[in-house]
């Protein structure tokens, strides 16, 4: 410890520059060594040093030194590390600032950090990997990372060694102030002898002792591709049987390339000279070399292959080797027999004969020997034979009778078979089928049918569907149905039923009713359309099923009154008293005939029973004295049908046993002694009349109407459509209709619906008419086409022979061979025909002798006339046979009448009329410089069309310094040639080479085709890139701006393409400042400046450039740029901060320290002089009393309400030329205390609420505003306590404390409260605390939630008021005035009046401000007597709100008009005796003229039916559409449906509608007021409708659209327009009868 104190001791310097303190200390010093004494250094009492809070203030972020106040010595307080600190720079010094306070005082302190060895040189990584090429020329230099030694001057690195070997040595460079290793290539590297090398290099220091550092070289030497692959042989011969499968192997390859890497990888492939057919055949394995069979071989095609296999290697300049692989094809039995079908009859009469010859086909295989024999044969079940009499040809016969029906067509399977080992088998299916004849009758499944279908049905229903079969097909099996004439009831069949004649479907010509028919029978004929026709018979029992279409009869009691009847019962009748029975029949039959009884209505529900099977009703307990002396019983008779019918009568039990009780009427009307036995007697009298006069009525018309039906039924329709509809006496028809759509049954469909249902009942009234249907079979046609066939001997394809149809004994004639060459001209001749068969020309268009086979194109023809043979279109050699050496024209001749075959052979001979040529015109080929002298290079060969001696023979190459040609004898693929390399490339001499290559053929004359070959020599990457100098030199200045150019280096490659294209690049031995600063353009070379350059950093740069081509092994050159920058006055002034307080109070005293700081530059000289200032216009000065350091004071007191927070702006300026400028900003926030009171914008604010506001609504907010912060500046809001109307403020509003949000505490009301004020205090939370009162003042606005209220006038009768007017006012008189308030104020108050409904719209009016109601024009005598009004009063407000009043205004003037109740006029019990006598009278007058009409129109609509009934039907449609009885009962339930729009209603509108006219019309007391109910119905089918208005129905007349006969119609309006209306109920009466 004393050593290194007196060490420190001798190395402090006391004599201080500047009163700078200067200490020098070696690193890595121990934690506490003696630094120095500041204390005596500074001449101060060590006392002071703690009273003065002396300490450290400046320095590097770590405190490695500190004081010691005791004794004011500094220590080492951290481990001192000079690299760690100080980094590669030669000078290390700690810069330290002691601060001394009271007063202020500052002192600098200085530490040298004076190096050791204490570090070893070392490498980045323990080893270093280098790719060269082999191709790398002696002198190659490789720089080498260099050793990194953290210690500076001698103790960093300062030499290298590297360890003795063969090919490299090592040259050390001074690289950027230090010192870089480069590897020298020695002698040439070849990979081939050794792939790599391992180095060592050592890095020395300076130091003492020496320290060093290894780093291991490893060296892969890179292959270049300069060797290509080689097969052990250059043929290999191989067999394979033809009947290998696809996949085995033909023999595995093994090339081998002495290179490495990719360079000596190997993918094997077919070369481009192979020919497609051996492609297709075999494929290579791109990597084993393995040959395998890739489709099926056949020898009769191919006998031997020869395939030239391709081995490349995978270098960037790809070299390649060849070789051939002779495969020989080893013949199997591998072909079966090919069946060829000659003639063939695909279609057979079913009553062909025996013998008859079907088809002629042959049978041959490719194979020879005893593999080419062949035997055929077919199943032993069929009908047919084999006929083998002819060679190679067989003949399909039939051997046994055939039946269509039984067998309509065979599949017959012709198997052959060779006799081969093993032996082969082919197999042929021909179709022959079978045509029909009219042999079979059409047969029923059964003889009898039986039938069913529910009365009341629809005309038109199908009834029962029957189905014939028969065997035959096409029109043989074409049937028609059709009803054989027979009697129903004595009634023709026809009347009942109808068939489709083409689908046996039955439907039904009436609607059946069951009570009336319950069966009946049906013959049948089904007939087919052969010739001649076949047919059968068959019956159809129909049964009729009953359907509940009948409404229960009461049988008893008979109603006396209407559907009521009287009976008495005893007053003290006993509990079980038989007080009546009810008897009811019903026309149906089963369960719809079988009733039940039930009490649906009683005056006492628990007086009477009725037992539901016999409908006997007895009392249940005694009649007391205050059961009423009336008991009216409601009976239900209901049958047990589906849907079930019902019928009600009224039972009117009369209590007796009182002599005070007497008879009541059956209405329950007055009980006046003067109305009452008389006019009952009367009204039973007249009605008994009437009832035998109508029963009279009614069987004459029903006769009437009988007979004119018939005639009606039997009208002829000429268009074969007459659908007549016939009457029906109930809705049940209809209802099964609308059964499933759910319509009612007062509803038709008159349009048809959807279109299926259009189509069905088209073809239902089509079907009494309907025309004959005739169905067309297209025959199958045969056609033949004359055909020649060419064989050729390659192929080995066979021709077909014809053979006579009608004797298989016929022979093939001998075969007749002509010869020709190619190329002859149109009808060139080729041999007579005739006389070489021996025929008479005469018989060869006698016997149709043609050529029967050959190809598409028909090359010879024969003439018939002359019986040569002659060319009829061009022959060429090359398109018909292709490269066969031989090629034949086979024919076969046909000459029937006898059937016989001649075969004839066209010999074509081939001429020299094709030159060889070559694929391309120009072959281009790429070889490497690299390739070595007899490398060889296949060529295309040339091709030429002829064969023999006039194909390719020979091939020349033209005279040349580096090629020589080879031409190769390739089995079965000529002649090939082959390019040999002479001599070595070179591409820097000569990179391009043009050959020509002649190809000549063996004809005479010789023709040639050339080639011109254009060779491209491929360079190899054999030269590095060169830099013309290796060291530049360049200065810049250090304020250039980033981009500047600092120089453009041009490096060369005398190699091509992509490895003569050169990379620029930074190399590794850069360093990181070099590589921040600088960078280089990769492909110009260009160096620019790419950071800021400081010459206080950096005084110098040594860049190191790299140049690299861009070949598959790249090579590269080097080159150093040494940069010296220039230094200008680029640095500003530095402003440090010592210390800063950055919270100030507002009320701190002036004089008070904020800030210390400091200023330095790290220019020098003048450049170095700084002078710092502030602004003046803020409260702060600078004090500079100190050297480079600087104080802020306080010069002014502070007020943080007005400025809280000041930026303090330092600008420090050096002297330099330019002068720069620093500025730093120095932030200070001045601390608030409580000064300020709340602030409000306004003393009195005004808030407006709407009334009937919802309670807790915000109705204003206060807001307040504190100039101060934080907690002086949270505020409170509170309401003073004041009253409203008596009462405290706080049950009117309430405020949020935190927010100052008023909220309404009630829900005002306008009417009552319109406006109060508030008094609100705001309070701020600081000490002590301030507060702020405001005022608010509260409005209460209007809203519009009165209703208007009529004032004028008064209404009488709930809200109708009375008042009368005169017939007689003029336009413009006053009615009336209607007066009306409003609770509301303003535009809600504000009222209008109109006239929202009245009975004639255009009679008054009423004035809108003030109500008046004003006639507009005088009162006719048709306006209404009584006029009712009713007036809308509305308010203006929104939304508006309204009142209305009623005002009914009675008409007054008139002789004749008295005023009316607004209820109705009142009965008069006076009047009743002479009324209803009236009526009795008018009812017998009435009865009496309607039996005079009956009569009279039953005479003339039987005339007019009669003429009607003559009518011809011209449009194909005469429909007779008929209304029915309703039954309301079922109306009623059609009510809230939805009807389709193409149904209309038949029975008279709604029920609702009937019963409201029955109602309003038939009682005694009934006012004077008639209904009209006009009910309009449009037709789209060509009818006219007859509108019934008093009931409401509509009647249809059958009226032919044309014709429109009006007959019946015209009588009915004649005779009502002579008569009145009155009589309308006689009318309709007639009308409903004359239906029936």
């Amino acid at each position: 410890m004393l050593t290194c104190r007196l060490l420190c001791c001798v190395l402090s310097l006391w004599n201080l520059v500047f009163g700078q303190i200067h200490y020098s200390i070696p690193e890595e010093l121990q934690l506490g060594a003696f630094v120095g004494n500041v204390a005596e250094d500074l001449g101060l009492d060590v006392k002071q040093l703690a009273a003065r809070s002396f300490r450290i203030v400046s320095g590097p972020s770590k405190q490695y030194v500190d004081i010691n106040l005791d004794t004011g010595i500094l220590l080492v307080k951290q481990s001192i590390d000079r690299e760690e600190i100080c980094g590669p720079s030669l000078s290390c010094v700690l810069s330290l600032s002691g601060l001394l306070q009271n007063p202020l005082k500052l002192y600098p302190i200085a530490v040298e950090i004076l190096d050791i060895n204490d570090n070893t040189p070392s490498f980045l990584k323990k080893q270093l990997h280098l790719e060269i090429s082999e191709l790398s020329s002696p002198g190659t230099r490789f720089p080498l990372e260099s050793a990194n030694d953290p210690d500076v001057a001698t103790n960093s690195v300062q030499t290298y060694e590297l360890l003795p070997n063969n090919y490299f040595v090592l040259d050390v460079q001074m690289h950027d102030g230090e010192k870089l290793p480069v590897l020298v290539l020695q002698s040439s590297l070849d990979r081939e002898t050794e792939s790599s090398h391992s180095l060592t290099v050592i890095a020395k220091d300076g130091g003492i002792p020496v320290r060093s550092g290894t780093v291991q070289v490893l060296i892969t030497v890179k292959d270049t591709n300069d060797n290509a692959p080689i097969f052990p042989q250059s043929v290999y011969r191989v067999s394979v049987l033809e009947n290998a499968a696809a996949g085995t192997q033909v023999i595995k390859l093994n090339a081998t390339d002495l290179d490495g890497g990719p360079n000596g990888a190997i993918a094997y492939s077919l070369s481009s000279y192979n020919s497609a057919k051996t492609r297709e055949k075999f494929s290579v394995d791109s990597k084993t070399g393995e040959i395998k069979v890739r489709a099926k071989l056949d020898y009769e095609e191919y006998t031997v292959f020869e395939i030239n296999i391709k081995a490349v290697d995978g270098g960037f300049h790809s070299m390649s080797g060849h070789c051939d692989v002779l495969v020989n094809i080893i013949d199997v039995n591998d072909n079966p027999p090919e069946v060829t079908l000659t003639t063939l009859t695909s279609t057979l009469s079913e009553d062909a004969p025996v013998g008859t010859v079907v088809a002629l086909f042959s049978a041959t295989d490719k194979d020879s020997g005893i593999n080419g024999q062949v035997h055929c044969k077919i199943p032993i079940k069929l009908p047919f034979g084999l006929d083998s009499s002819l060679e190679n040809y067989y003949g399909l016969i039939v051997q046994h009778p055939l039946d269509r029906e039984n067998i309509s067509k065979y599949d017959i399977t012709v198997t052959c078979t060779d006799a081969g080992n093993p032996p082969l088998t082919s197999k042929n299916t021909i179709r022959v089928e079978l045509s029909d004849i009219n042999d079979n009758a059409p047969r029923f499944a059964q003889s009898l049918y039986r039938a069913s279908v529910t009365e009341n049905n629809d005309f038109g229903a199908p009834i029962f569907s029957i189905s014939a079969f028969d065997p035959d097909i096409g029109r043989n099996a074409r049937l028609k149905y059709s009803v054989l004439e027979t009697q129903v009831h004595n009634a023709s069949i026809s009347t009942y039923v109808s068939i489709n004649s083409e689908t046996g479907a039955i439907f039904a010509q009436r609607s059946f009713d069951y009570e009336k028919l319950k069966s009946f029978q049906v013959q049948a004929q089904v007939m087919d359309s052969g010739s001649p026709p076949l047919a059968s018979n068959v019956s159809v029992d129909v049964v009729i099923l009953d359907q509940n279409d009948n409404v229960p009869v009461i049988v008893q009691p008979m109603a006396e009154f209407g559907s009521a009847t009287v009976e008495t019962i005893s007053r003290f009748a006993e509990p079980g008293y038989l007080v009546a029975k009810v008897s009811a029949t019903d026309a149906d039959a089963g369960q719809n005939a079988r009733l039940s009884y039930s009490i649906i209505q009683a005056t006492h529900h628990n007086l009477l029973t009725i037992s539901p099977e016999t409908g006997e009703i007895w009392t249940i307990r005694r009649i007391a004295s205050k059961d009423s002396t009336q008991q009216s019983l409601v009976i239900l008779v209901k049958d047990n049908g589906k849907p079930s019918l019902s019928a009600t009568v009224t039972i009117i039990l009369s209590v007796v046993g009182d002599d005070t009780e007497t008879f009541s009427s059956i209405s329950g009307s007055s009980k006046d002694p003067r109305f009452g036995p008389d006019i009952s007697l009367s009204l039973v009298i007249a009605l008994g009349v009437i009832s035998i006069a109508f029963l009279v009525i009614l069987i004459i018309l029903a006769a009437k109407v009988h007979k004119s039906r018939n005639v009606l039924g039997g009208q002829h329709c000429s268009l074969g459509a007459c659908c007549c509809l016939e009457n029906r006496r109930s809705l049940n028809g209809i209802q099964k209709a609308s059964r499933n759509l759910q319509i009612p049954p007062n509803y038709v469909e008159v349009f048809g619906g959807d279109p299926l249902s259009q189509r069905f009942r088209y073809e239902s009234c089509s079907t009494l008419q309907s025309t004959k249907k005739d169905f067309v079979t297209p025959n199958m046609c045969r056609s033949y086409t004359d055909k020649t066939y060419v064989r050729s001997d390659s192929l080995k394809k066979e021709s077909t022979r014809m053979i006579d149809s009608e004797c298989n004994s016929n022979s093939v004639y001998n075969e007749i061979r002509y010869s020709i060459p190619e190329e002859q001209q149109l009808g060139a001749f080729i041999g007579n025909v005739a006389v070489d068969l021996g025929l008479d020309v005469k018989q060869l268009s006698a016997r149709n002798l043609r050529i029967v086979h050959g190809p598409s194109t028909q090359y010879v023809d024969i003439n018939l006339d002359s019986g040569i043979l002659f060319v009829k279109e061009i022959i060429d050699r090359e398109k018909i046979c292709g490269p066969s050496s031989s090629c034949v024209l086979f024919l076969d001749v046909f000459l029937e009448n006898p059937l016989k075959l001649y075969q004839f052979a066209v010999d074509i001979f081939d001429i020299n009329d094709n030159e060889p040529s070559f694929p391309n015109r120009q072959l281009h080929l790429e070889i490497s410089e690299l390739s070595t002298p007899g490398t060889r290079f296949t060529l295309e060969s040339a091709h030429d069309l002829d064969v023999g001696t006039n194909s390719v023979q020979n091939y020349e190459l033209l005279p040349n310094d580096y090629f020589i040609l080879d031409v190769q004898t390739r089995s079965g693929e000529g002649k090939l040639p082959v390019l040999v390399l002479q001599n070595a490339l070179d591409r820097e001499t000569e990179s391009s080479h043009s050959l020509t290559l002649i190809a000549k053929d063996g004809g005479v004359p010789v023709k040639s085709g050339t080639v011109q070959i254009t060779i491209l020599v491929k360079d190899t990457n054999d030269n590095a890139p060169v830099f013309p100098q290796s060291v530049y030199r360049v200065s810049l200045l250090e304020n250039v701006t980033t981009g500047t150019q600092v120089i453009l280096l041009n490096a060369s490659d005398s190699d091509d393409g992509s490895n003569g294209e050169i990379t620029y690049s930074l190399s590794s031995y850069c360093s990181a400042e070099a590589r921040e600063k600088f960078a280089v353009n990769p492909k110009t070379g260009e160096i620019r400046v790419k950071g800021n350059l400081d010459y206080e950093e950096n005084k110098a740069f040594e860049i190191n450039i790299q140049a690299t081509d861009g070949g598959p092994d790249a090579m590269s050159g080097h080159c150093d740029v040494l940069v010296n920058i220039i230094d200008v006055n680029d640095n500003p002034p530095e402003v440090k901060l010592t210390s800063l307080l950055s919270t100030i109070s507002e009320d701190a005293p002036v004089g008070t320290v904020v800030a210390l700081f400091s200023a330095a530059d790290k220019d020098s000289g003048r450049n170095g002089q700084i002078q710092c200032q502030i602004s003046n216009k803020l409260p702060f000065r600078l004090d500079s009393s100190l050297k480079n350091y600087y104080g802020i004071l306080v010069q002014h007191s502070l007020d943080r309400e007005i400025i809280s927070m000041y930026d303090i702006a330092i600008t420090c300026m050096d002297a330099g030329n330019p002068s720069l400028t620093s500025e730093k900003t120095i932030r200070v926030e001045v601390l608030d205390i409580n000064d300020n009171a709340p602030q409000l914008t306004q003393s009195l604010h005004t808030a407006n609420i709407m009334e009937n506001n919802v309670i807790g609504a915000s109705i204003f907010s206060v807001a307040a505003f504190d100039p101060d912060i934080g907690v002086n500046a949270r505020l409170k809001y509170l309401i003073l306590r004041t009253e409203v109307h008596n009462a405290a403020v706080s049950n009117y509003v309430s405020i949020n404390p935190e927010t100052g949000v008023i909220f309404a505490q009630q829900s005002f009301d306008y009417e009552q409260l319109k406006n109060f004020q508030i008094q609100a205090q705001i309070m701020d939370s600081g000490t002590p605390p301030l507060a702020s009162n405001v005022s608010v003042d509260v409005f209460i606005l209007d809203q519009n939630d009165n209703v208007p209220v009529i004032v004028q006038p008064l209404a009488e009768f709930g809200s109708t008021a009375v008042d009368t007017i005169s017939r007689f006012a003029e336009p413009g008189y006053l009615v009336a005035k209607v007066s009306a308030t409003d609770a509301d104020a303003g535009q809600n108050a504000r009222l209008s009046y109109s006239i929202f409904q009245a009975t004639q719209h255009g009679l008054f009016t009423i004035s809108p401000n003030s109500g008046e109601i004003w006639t507009i024009r005088r009162i006719a005598s048709k306006d209404a007597s009584k006029q009712r009004l009713v007036i809308l009063v509305k308010d203006h407000g929104i939304p508006s709100f309204s009142a209305t009043v009623t005002i009914t205004l009675s008409v007054v003037g008139g002789d004749t008009e008295r005023l009316s109740s607004v209820s109705g006029s009142s009965d008069v019990p006076e009047s009743t005796p002479d009324l209803s006598i009236s009526l009795v009278i008018a009812f017998g007058v009435i009865s009496c003229t309607l039996l005079v009409i009956l009569i009279i129109l039953a005479v003339k609509v039987y005339r007019d039916r009669n003429a009607l009934s003559n009518q011809h039907c011209s449009l194909g449609f005469c429909c007779r559409f008929d209304t029915r009885h309703s039954v309301n009962e079922i109306q009623k339930t059609s009510r809230n449906l939805r009807i389709p729009p193409n149904y209309v209603e038949v029975f008279g509108g709604d029920p609702l509608s009937q019963s409201f006219r029955y109602d309003s019309c038939s009682t005694l007391h009934s006012t004077r007021r008639d209904y009209k109910t006009a009910n309009t119905c449009r037709s789209y089918t060509g009818k006219n409708f007859v509108q019934n208005e008093s009931l409401g129905k509509e009647s249809t007349k059958v009226v032919n659209s044309e014709y429109n006969s009006q007959s019946v119609n015209n009588e009915i309006e004649r005779y009502e327009r002579s008569n009145g209306k009155s009589n309308r109920p006689v009318l309709e009466i007639w009308r409903y009868f004359q239906r029936d």
